[in-house]
């Protein structure tokens, strides 16, 4: 996949978890809105309960309907605290991921462009120098295309010379 492919795709899932996000906020306002109103119900009852059973079954209705709206509130608040806290730490790991790839994607392209860089420098200083050499020893030379092949005019006087392993050598004219 390619590096702005997996780009994109990072920021869809981004966009996909915000709005998750958003989904579990109002969920958790829904259910509060919810507990509000079952709070309501239990504290109208409790006033029912006070009439018909006294004032002290009716104050501990309220109390337990109040200590059981809270306990829900908190439980909803530290879902979505740690809902909340799971995506941003998720962003963060995709985030490093994504900068860990480019960084050693991008070191790795360039040292492999600077060791090809380093061989081409040598070879063009072999070339160079084989260039020199022929110019100081056979710059007089004359070279020129024989049928698709590179030819040099030679001294038809001068003796053939043999090499080790038989091949043959003339002079260049004019050495």
């Amino acid at each position: 996949m390619k590096d702005e492919d997996k780009i994109f795709s990072l920021i869809a899932q981004a966009e996909d978890m915000q709005a998750h996000a958003v989904k579990l906020q109002q969920d958790a306002q829904d259910a509060l809105k919810k507990i509000q109103d079952a709070s309501k119900g239990a504290v109208k009852e409790a006033a029912r309960e006070f009439i018909i059973q006294g004032a002290e079954t009716a104050s501990k209705g309220l109390v337990d309907a109040s200590r059981g709206a809270e306990a829900a509130a908190a439980d909803i608040r530290g879902a979505f605290s740690r809902a909340c806290f799971v995506h941003v730490l998720w962003l963060i790991l995709v985030a490093l991921v994504v900068m860990a790839g480019l960084y050693f994607g991008t070191g790795y392209l360039v040292s492999s462009r600077v060791a090809e860089a380093e061989r081409l420098k040598r070879e063009i200083a072999a070339l160079e120098a084989r260039a020199a050499d022929f110019a100081a020893r056979a710059g007089k030379a004359v070279l020129t295309d024989c049928e698709g092949r590179t030819c040099i005019q030679i001294d038809a006087k001068a003796p053939n010379f043999s090499g080790p392993q038989g091949q043959q050598y003339r002079v260049i004219f004019g050495y």
